[in-house]
């Protein structure tokens, strides 16, 4: 983030003093910090950044006197659907029904809780974001557009089952600003765009940046014994490497039923994610 003009403060989400002094003079916080992880049940580090990081957010938040918090939460704390209907902010969390309850999705979900039951009580004006893969510019690690990365060093060919919602970064943030401008507090808004099926994605990507696109898709009886193997290669990897996106098919499991779309609740923020715009230069100059 060098180049912008932002004052830049480090403090850990295991601090909530930290985090106050951070917060202090803020009238609103956007909470984007997470531990993203493929394993199938939560971990002390997930627990720790995702739940307890975020509790201590809002203890930070109530303490310096911030007016607002904005969550940033995940598609996967909405659920999936059970009859291919797109899901909306009214959507029953059913993911241990489906055996998709991850560690990532459950301490999400987990933490979305903390903050609706906080509003609840009084105790804090906030308000929860739920977007799905993001792609654009300055994705550094990278995250979602790590899949444009494998698409770029030939290793796209294989083009996994299941859909899922993919959006320009840029539309995501806005959403996130109208939701602390003009939110209900208490409320999610999915921040969705364009639900496509991995295959059509990996297919976009390849034909954005010149490459072929993926040759086959694997029936999911293949592809589950092709994520257990992502399972043992990440508990046994360099826990360093822990929030780096990799073609696990158990990510595309999900992606099954993974369709989504904004609720009348949206209107509020008066805003359409539509197109990922995965052809705009912003996001795949670094591929």
């Amino acid at each position: 983030l060098d180049g912008f003009d932002l004052e830049w403060i480090e403090a850990p989400l295991s601090d909530p003093t930290s985090l106050t002094r951070a917060f202090d003079g803020c009238e609103r916080v956007y909470h984007c910090a997470a531990v993203t992880s493929l394993l199938s049940r939560p971990t002390p580090t997930l627990v720790a950044a995702n739940v307890t990081g975020t509790a201590n957010v809002m203890e930070a938040c109530r303490a310096a006197g911030v007016a607002r918090l904005v969550h940033t939460s995940s598609t996967v704390a909405v659920g999936v659907s059970d009859d291919g209907t797109p899901c909306t902010e009214a959507h029953r969390w059913n993911l241990p029904e489906h055996g998709l309850d991850d560690g990532y999705a459950t301490t999400k979900r987990q933490a979305e809780e903390l903050v609706i039951e906080a509003v609840s009580a009084g105790r804090i004006d906030a308000v929860v974001v739920n977007p799905g893969f993001m792609f654009g510019a300055l994705d550094a690690r990278p995250s979602s557009g790590r899949m444009i990365v494998e698409v770029a060093a030939g290793r796209g060919r294989v083009g996994t089952p299941g859909r899922n919602s993919f959006s320009n970064v840029r539309s995501v943030a806005d959403g996130m600003v109208r939701a602390g401008d003009s939110g209900k507090s208490g409320e999610r808004y999915i921040l969705a765009g364009e639900n496509l099926s991995y295959f059509e994605v990996f297919s976009r990507i390849a034909g954005v940046i010149g490459r072929r696109p993926p040759l086959v898709q694997p029936p999911r009886w293949l592809a589950r014994p092709v994520g257990w193997f992502g399972d043992l290669r990440e508990l046994t990897a360099d826990p360093r490497i822990m929030a780096r996106w990799q073609p696990d098919p158990l990510v595309v499991l999900k992606g099954g039923v993974g369709a989504f779309h904004q609720s009348p609740s949206g209107d509020e923020l008066d805003e359409s994610f539509g197109n990922p715009d995965l052809h705009s230069e912003s996001a795949r100059h670094w591929s």
